[in-house]
């Protein structure tokens, strides 16, 4: 007797139900932490964006390693992504790293409040969420925390 289970009319062997299963969420085995130097930015005062990912399971773990483009999001009071502005990037042809279980890869940008779909325009001022994530090579990618970044214009206030 074969061992199968019957899925409306379907036959599914019972090894590819077990697989199905066992897939388990990169967030488990992936942490991401993300970190900026300050809360206020401006054209004339770039803040330092660190996005961390560490290897907190027991396994060893592909995240990709190019850091291109930007990994991370700004978004505005609607969720709505606005920055940051995008870069060139050769990066992108780097391979996948190999995370060992503790070990920890960072990614370092510099942003001065540029929006995402104004050739070299400042978002508005005011309040935005910056967030983060990394890529978990057959896996997906993971968010970090969510961090309120003022962005302020310095050119104006002095007039």
């Amino acid at each position: 007797m074969r061992n199968e289970v019957t899925l409306r009319g379907l036959f599914v062997p019972l090894g590819l139900v077990a697989l199905a299963t066992c897939v388990t969420d990169p967030a488990e085995f992936v942490e991401t932490v993300l970190i900026a130097s300050d809360s206020i930015v401006s054209s004339s005062d770039p803040i330092e964006i660190e996005v961390v990912a560490t290897n907190v399971g027991t396994s060893s773990v592909q995240v990709d390693a190019h850091g291109c483009p930007q990994l991370f999001m700004v978004m505005d009071a609607q969720g709505v992504v606005v920055g940051p502005e995008p870069v060139a990037c050769l990066a992108v042809l780097l391979p996948p790293r190999t995370l060992l279980p503790g070990e920890s890869l960072g990614f370092s940008y510099s942003w001065s409040g540029g929006a995402a779909f104004a050739d070299g325009a400042q978002l508005p001022e005011g309040l935005y969420q910056v967030r983060g994530w990394v890529l978990v090579v057959s896996g997906g990618q993971v968010y970090t925390n969510t961090l309120d970044v003022r962005v302020i214009d310095i050119l104006n206030q002095h007039k």
